[in-house]
Order: C-alpha cells, then structure tokens, then sequence
C-alpha cells in the first residue's frame, strides 16, 4: 500500500475515534484538549524533536552540559499550555487549599522538592525542573475539574492513545524513517513509532493495555459501549493494535507491567475482590511474602530476568546503581530537586558507562539521590496514598476503579528498572491523574460514573 493511502486511512479512522469518543463523553469541555496537548508532547516527542530542531543525528549524543539547558521551543510550548490552564483554572475559581487538603502526602512530597532547590548545587535548573513538574498537577486539575470528571478522563486517554497508538503503527508499517531507527551506541535497529526510543513506546503501550482492557471488561465501559454503537469493536482493535506494538518495542518491563496491569483488571471485573480492601492487601502482601520466600529459595529475580531474554545486570543498571550509592552524597536530603545527573558526577559516570546514563534506572534510588531519605519516605507515603485511593474506588465500584489499581501498581513496579516519577515523564502524569483526589475542594464536584450517552435527536 503506497504510504499516502496508508495516511489517508489512518486519518479516517482516526476522525472515527474521536466522533466515537465525543459521543461517548458528551458533556466535556474543550479546555481538555490542554491536557491532551500536553499529553501527547511528554509522551511522544517535545515540539523540538517534531520538527527535528536540534535533533541529535545517528552517532551524536548531547554533552553533560546540555542537561543544564533546555530547548527555548520547547519552554515556550509548554508555558503557553501552562498558562492556558491555569487561566481555565481560574476561571473555575479552583480551592488550591482544598485540593491540598484532599491530597496530603502529594503535596508533601512537591513542596519537599520546591524546598530542596535551596541545597541544590544547580537551584536555577533544579527550578525550573520542578516548575515543569508542578505544571503536571495543574494538567490533571484541568481534566479532574471539568463538569463531569469521569467523562474528561475517559476522552483524554482515548484522544491521546487513538493518536499515539494509530500513528506508532502508521510510522513503523510505511515511515520507517520516522517510526524506526538504531540504538546510539550498539547500532541496533529499534522501533520507536511514534516516540524517540523503544522504551517511550513501551510507556504508551502499557497505558493503552490497562485502558483499553479496562474499556472492554469493565461493566460501566461496557453499557456506555453498548450505547455508543461501534464503540466496542473500535476498543478491541485499540487494543490489538497496541499489543501488536508492545511485541514490536521489545520493552521487557513493559511488556511485564502491561500483562499484569491487564491480569489484575479481569480480576477485579470478574470477581467481588475489589469491594473488600483488606483482602486486595491480603493479596499483595500473601504474592509479596511469596516472591520474596522464592527468591530466596530459587533465585527468583534472576529466573524472571532471564525468562524476558534480560542479563541478571539489567543491562549494566545494577552497576549504576552501586555507583551511585556510593558516591558522596547527603543521606538524609540529598543533592537537591533531580540535581544528581548534573555536573561532575554525570561528567564522571558518563566516562565509567559507554551508554551515557542520565537517570539511576530506578525509581527509588533516584529518588534517594536526589531527595535523600525524606524523600524517599515522602515518595514511599505517596505511593501509599495512591493505593489507597484505588481501593476506595474499587470498593464503590467506580468506573474507573480497576484501571486505577493496575496503574499505581504498574508504574510502582515499573520503577525498579526505570526512574518515573521525575520531570516530564508520561507516568509521573499518569500516575497524578489517576490518584490525585478532589472531593474536599468546595468549588469541585465529587467523581462521577460513566453514564451512557443519550442518544442524539431528531432534527
């Protein structure tokens, strides 16, 4: 098939999706294309990389003081969708106290990392990182303020993954020059699709395998779908197609976090555990005690390695991470807000490492390096505070409840082999939307259910 007939169709189905989506979600605003933008551009390519400005060409990495800078496109981008927001947020006369009220350990954990710009030996670019972080919260508001909450998230995931999903397939089948390339240093051929790297794609991949297996499964989903005729079949091709990419990315971590995201949804679909909180953490820890009696007794952890076709190093991360630790550091605060990978140290490790790392390759240890053990602790009650909130949407059947278990669990999971919850990082947004809570705002109203739409009238 030429290339331009493979855009044309991919174009028309796409414009399929988004009718089949605005029927699904009458009642959102268009201020949630916001966060859509926003969306698209931390989880595929910064608006820089789409136009190949400043792009690095085959064989050339960025030096270490490139980290101190950012690209004045891309700033200018997502300042103009932050300010954008937050003037949709003023408009809704948003309560922040209420919203940090009803959010206690995220909270704590961001002015925490607003504080530790003070100790940072880098604090302008330690700023303006965490002022990109912050701008992930007031993302989220705009979607979990909108007239109908559920609606606004539903549509923003469609939108986002209908775009990124349908696009990784069009690039990798007939633009290969954009959807494929080769690794910087082994010059192995990889598939990025709509993204830079295999791993970005396996970010997406995961997303679109809890979403849509929680569209197809779940009994709200299900009477919205029967509603919106097509809706359905459009869901199970969504899905097909992005297990179809999640193969092509060879991303270990995700392929593992996708299946068990979409095991632990049928289960909560299909059986009453959900409305029981203490057996979901009877569940955990019983399968945490399990793994831990049998890596102790098989050597689990390397047995499940090596099944993902993965050395028992994790690709030279379990070196990093020795290395890291063992650099001078502050125990209890740290270097200050993601100010690790600056300077000496990353001058340092990039000469020890021939792939030039620039983040621990772990969640928890990058943290710890970067905020210390406060925030790790922080970080810890977050977490916490995340699964929790997926319980009490379990209990009362919310729509939205079973996709919420699986991705705090996913991405909490996801960060052994990769540090998430950092800059603009797709699951750092992901995991705020998904957790962050809003009833106790007084201008906001409580979360709402997925109803189907009514269907259009006669003119």
């Amino acid at each position: 098939m030429p290339p331009i007939v493979a855009l044309a169709l991919v174009s028309a189905v796409l414009a399929t999706l988004f009718v089949l989506e605005r029927r699904t979600n009458p009642d959102v605003s268009h201020a949630v294309w916001i966060p859509f933008l926003w969306m698209f551009f931390i989880g595929t390519r910064f608006p820089t990389q789409w136009l190949v400005i400043n792009a690095a060409s085959p064989g050339v990495f960025p030096g270490a003081d490139d980290y101190l800078e950012g690209s004045p496109l891309d700033m200018a981008v997502f300042l103009s969708l932050y300010v954008m927001a937050v003037a949709v947020l003023m408009r809704r006369s948003v309560s922040l106290s209420g919203i940090m009220a009803a959010n206690v350990w995220v909270t704590a954990f961001l002015l925490y990392g607003l504080i530790s710009v003070v100790w940072s030996d880098y604090p302008f670019t330690a700023l303006k990182r965490f002022i990109k972080v912050s701008e992930h919260v007031v993302m989220v508001l705009v979607v979990l303020t909108d007239k109908n909450p559920s609606q606004a998230l539903d549509a923003l995931l469609r939108r986002f993954l209908a775009v990124s999903v349908l696009l990784s397939c069009l690039f990798f089948k007939y633009f290969p020059e954009i959807g494929r390339g080769f690794d910087y240093w082994t010059g192995r051929p990889v598939n990025t699709g709509v993204t830079t790297d295999k791993n970005a794609l396996g970010h997406i991949c995961l997303l679109g395998g809890a979403f849509y297996t929680s569209s197809l499964l779940s009994a709200a989903h299900r009477s919205v779908g029967r509603a919106v005729k097509g809706r359905t079949i459009a869901d199970a091709g969504m899905l097909f197609a992005t297990l179809w990419l999640l193969n092509l990315a060879d991303a270990k971590t995700a392929l593992a976090c996708t299946l068990l995201s979409m095991a632990s949804i049928a289960v909560f679909v299909w059986t009453r555990l959900g409305r029981r909180p203490s057996a979901v953490l009877f569940c955990i820890a019983s399968v945490v005690a399990a793994a831990v009696m049998l890596d102790w007794a098989l050597d689990l952890r390397e047995l499940s390695i090596q099944a993902l076709g993965r050395d028992a190093s994790l690709t030279d991360r379990v070196f990093v991470w020795a290395d890291v630790l063992a650099m001078p550091n502050n125990a209890l605060l740290g270097t200050g807000f993601e100010s690790f990978w600056l300077g000496p140290r990353l001058e340092l490790l990039w000469e020890k490492y021939w792939w030039r790392p620039n983040q621990a390759h772990n969640g928890y240890i990058e943290t710890y390096i970067n905020l210390g053990a406060v925030g790790l602790l922080l970080l810890l009650a977050m977490l916490g505070a995340g699964l929790a909130r997926s319980l009490q949407r379990l209990q009362r059947a919310d729509a939205f409840g079973p996709l919420t278990f699986a991705l705090v669990v996913s991405i909490a999971l996801f960060n052994y082999t990769d540090a998430t919850f950092k800059a603009l990082h797709i699951f750092y947004f992901a995991f705020l939307l998904v957790v962050i809570a809003t009833e106790r705002a007084p201008s906001m109203q409580p979360d709402t259910q997925l109803e189907p739409a009514a269907p259009p009238q006669k003119i």
